[in-house]
């Protein structure tokens, strides 16, 4: 299993994953996907919740995604 693979799984379990609902970026989300690699970057898919639901890309903050790297790191 690659490294970017499993920091994927522990951000699901840290609610980074399809049906929960999460604050990013000021704005509440709908995550519409679990955490996949995009480029460089680690994002879901999510729609704005209460707001047209256009469904978009949305980056998760790297302070979330280092977490996520210490906590496999243990």
């Amino acid at each position: 299993m690659s490294r970017s693979h499993e920091v994927c799984k522990t951000l699901q379990s840290l609610g980074y994953r399809s049906g929960q609902k999460v604050r990013l970026y000021g704005e509440e989300l709908q995550i519409t996907s679990d955490p996949f690699l995009d480029g460089e970057h680690i994002a879901v898919q999510a729609i704005n919740v209460g707001k047209a639901s256009i469904q978009r890309v949305v980056r998760i903050p790297i302070p979330i995604v280092h977490i996520a790297h210490q906590r496999n790191a243990a």
